[in-house]
Parts: C-alpha cells; structure tokens; sequence
C-alpha cells in the first residue's frame, strides 16, 4: 500500500518535470537556430555615389549607404567608407538615397484587413498585396494602420474622414507593419499600436463615457505605481490592482509608452481635447487638427501632436472646408497650419485624405500622394526639410518607432529609397525600395509605371491613349495638363489652367 501510495506521489513530479524538458526543447532548438543564424557571414549592400538625405542631418553629397543584414551599418561620404569584400554594390550615381516613408495613417497598405487586441496583423497578412506593391512604389515601407479593416482607420470617402475608428471608452487595436512584399519576415513593428478614442466635443453620452474612462485609467495607474513602490520596499502581504486590458493600455498611454489617438476638428473639438489632456495629463496624438492653428500656442504648451493634411478636405459644403460669414474671428482652414504649429514648436507628421490607395474617380489625394501632400506643406511656409521629415523621422517620432525608422542612421532598420530625383520633387520615382535590407520593390521589374515617359532629352514619344481618342503626336500636341493658371490650376488638355488658389 506503501509503494502505492509513493508511485501516486511520484506522478505529478513525474510529469512536471517532463512538462519541464518538453519547454526547454523549444528553447533549445531556438538558440541552436540563432547561433546558426549568426555564424552565417553577412550580408553587406552598399549604395554608393548618391545624394544622401539621411533626414536627421544635412544631406551628403556622393555618399555612400552601407547595410549589413537588415540594419544600417554606416552612413556618410564617400571617401570616408570602405566598400567590404563581397558586397552587393548598387551605384546611386546621379540618384537619390533617402530613409523610406512613414504613413502615419494608411488603410490597405500592409495587406492586412482588421485588426483588434485579439486579432494580430501579422496572422491576417497579405504580403502579395496589390495595395501593399502601389505604396512601396510611392516610397512607403512603414505604415500605421488603426483597427476596423480596409476603411476603418477613419471613416468615410476613400478611408477618409474626420473620426478615429474607435470607441468612447478606447479601443485598443491598430498595427505598425513594415511592407515586407513577397514575405512576413520582419512585419511587425509594433501590435497593436495604440488607443483610439472617438471625439468627446460631440457632447452627451460619449463625452462622459471617455471622461469616465480615462480618469478609470487615471486611478489605476496611480494605485498601480503605489503597488510598484511597496514591492520595492518588500512590504508584505500586497495585492496587485486590477484593470481590464483597455484600461491597462490607456494607462501605457498616459506613461508615454504607447499612443493615445483622438480626431478633432474644430477650435471646440480641439479645446474638449486639451481639457483632458490637463486634467489627467495625457499626451495625445491628435488626426486633423482643421483650426488648430488659431490656437497652435495653447497647443505647443501640451504634449499634443498632430497629424495633418495641408490641402484641406472634401466637405458637404465643396472641395474645401467650410468658412462661416458670421464669424470674425480666425477659424476654418489655411494652407500654413503647419507653418504656424511648428512656429509654436507643435510637432506634426503629415497624411493624406485618403487612407488607401485610389486608382479611379479621385487619385492624388490617397497614400500614393504621401510626399504631394507634404509639398503643399511647404507652399505654406514649412521648410522644405520639416517637410521631408513629416512623412519620415517626425512621423516615427509621433507613432514612437524612431527608433527603428524613420532616417538613415547606423543601428536604424534598412529602410532605403533609391530615386531619380529628390525626395519631394513631385517628379521623382522609387527606383529601388530596400525593407529590413531586403529589395522589396525594383521599378525596373515592376510594370505600373511603364506608361509614362520619364525620360524627355529626346523629346516626347509617340503615345496612344486608351479609349476612343484619335493618337495624339508629340510634334503637334503640347504636354496635357501643363497648366499656366494660378494656384491648384485644372489643366484642360491645351494647357489652359482654370484654378484659384
């Protein structure tokens, strides 16, 4: 009965201590598989002889990129680096290298539709996205999605609109993904990537409940470091709080850990949300942000960000935002919002109207005219390098990966543009776009561009449109579009522009 009753004891230790090689098998067989992976020699691309815009310092002439494996080893001229033996050399004579973009609010661009705190980006992925090969093509390699789906980001026209994709108590979701096109490795930035919050100016029920919920979060977080101090001091007997996981990662919010995102429009819905910053200190990143200028120092004076378009939005009223007769003081929309946030030392990543990308009806406004948008930025006072630096280092600065991407510094993942022209001239192509130091996109073997002629010291070729129109010959038909109006002028085909600023 003895031995019985010993073997009876023996079964549980028995399986626990197989349970315990079984974990420590994986464990095993992961760090064989690094060790392997790190005795591999590595594997060096340098891109030499370019223009260099590395974006968290002046550009340099004749340089040279060098990257080991998926991460920037060295940046700068050319005289000061040596090529290694056995690298892959691509010569950027003439062309322009620049870190890849970052699209601070995309939908469709990572191939992966909807995402939420119990549905992970990187198991719904598409790396063959037709989407995903157009944003690259646009110089986009890092993209930050938020929950809902192909339009959820913000609602509306072309995944457009002026409202978080989110609820009044904060949904935890989103995605920061690199475009890895043809692969998962190396996908996932950051998941989920922060709160969304829907705007609390619309008053009642949904105002009291984002009141409620961030001052719930407010409270934990307080008893939360309490709990934190007394097991520091080896206090006895302590019971952890509780929260459930919105609450949990509202208060990762207010330590600046992960992003707090809330779309506001109007000065109402901007000063609603500076009152909650206030009262529970909470940095948030704002979408929108139509009048913020007319109170940029209010603005300046709180950990605020913004995410903006320059151009102003299709509204009910027409294709710009409204202007109220009666009203006297500052308000509505102006092409130097940007110019006159950063006077106020705001800092501002810049996006587009549309979160997808449109190829009928409306294009120009949706993710492939990332660096268009940030353009008129400049036409409205920004400098041309805060402008480059919106769709690049700011924009990572603002979703809190700038630490990966977001500029060409050694350390930093190999994100890399090779370009015909400068990264903001509105002519420029991708020729070469590097992921995680992999060639994600080659134009040369890519055919979305092959229609239009780029190169014009020969004159214009012989083209012939699609549809019913007779061939068109460049010796007798002046370039279409070429309009001589002033402002956003709409090129009639005679080069007749009609537009007023």
């Amino acid at each position: 009965m003895r031995h019985a009753f010993a073997i009876l004891l023996l079964i549980p230790a028995l399986a626990l201590a197989q349970k315990g090689a079984e974990d420590k098998k994986p464990k095993k067989a992961e760090d064989a598989a690094a060790k392997k992976e790190d005795a591999k020699p590595p594997k060096w691309t340098a891109i030499v002889g370019g223009k260099v815009w590395p974006v968290s310092r002046p550009p340099i002439e004749d340089g040279i990129v060098l990257l080991k494996n998926d991460k920037i080893f060295a940046v700068g001229p050319r005289r000061e680096l040596s090529v290694p033996k056995g690298a892959d050399v691509i010569d950027a004579s003439g062309r322009h290298v620049a870190p890849g973009f970052v699209a601070s609010a995309a939908s469709g661009a990572l191939g992966a539709r909807g995402t939420s705190s119990r549905e992970k980006a990187k198991d719904k992925v598409d790396p063959f996205s037709d989407v995903m090969l157009f944003c690259l093509a646009a110089g986009i390699t890092t993209a930050h999605e938020g929950p809902g789906g192909r339009r959820g980001f913000f609602p509306g026209r072309g995944g457009g609109g002026s409202a978080f994709s989110g609820t009044p108590t904060g949904m935890v979701g989103g995605v920061i993904g690199k475009l890895t096109y043809g692969t998962i490795k190396g996908f996932e930035l950051r998941d989920p990537a922060g709160v969304y919050m829907t705007n609390t100016a619309r008053g009642g029920a949904a105002s009291t409940q984002t009141d409620a919920a961030l001052k719930k979060a407010y409270e934990y977080r307080k008893k939360r470091n309490a709990w934190y101090r007394d097991l520091a001091a080896k206090k006895k007997d302590l019971k952890e709080p509780k929260a459930d996981a919105t609450t949990k990662a509202l208060a990762r919010c207010l330590d600046r850990e992960i992003p707090l995102f809330m779309s506001a429009s109007s000065q109402k819905q901007i000063k609603d949300v500076l009152e909650l910053v206030d009262r529970y200190d909470a940095p948030m990143i704002v979408h929108d942000g139509l009048e913020a200028w007319t109170m940029a120092r209010e603005i300046g004076q709180r950990p605020v960000k913004l995410l903006l378009t320059h151009r102003g939005k299709n509204s009910r009223a027409g294709t710009r935002p409204y202007r109220d007769p009666h009203r006297t003081q500052p308000h509505g929309w102006t092409i130097r919002n940007g110019a006159l946030l950063s006077q106020a030392g705001v800092r501002w990543a810049t996006i587009t109207v549309g979160k997808g990308v449109n190829t009928s009806l409306f294009p120009g406004r949706d993710l492939m005219g990332l660096t268009m948008e940030a353009c008129f930025s400049v036409r409205g006072g920004v400098t041309s390098t805060e402008a480059l630096r919106s769709v690049t280092l700011s924009a990572a600065e603002i979703l809190h990966v700038d630490d990966r991407v977001g500029s060409l510094d050694a350390g930093k993942d190999a994100d890399v543009l090779v370009m015909d022209r400068e990264p903001l001239d509105y002519r420029s192509f991708v020729d070469l776009a590097f992921v995680n130091g992999r060639l994600a996109y080659d134009r040369a073997k890519v055919d979305l561009w092959n229609h239009i002629q780029t190169d014009r010291s020969k004159g214009l070729k012989k083209w012939k449109p699609w549809g019913p129109w007779p061939e068109l010959r460049a010796t007798d038909t002046p370039e279409v579009g070429n309009g001589n109006g002033n402002g956003n002028g709409n090129g009639n085909g005679n080069g007749n522009g009609n537009g007023n600023n």
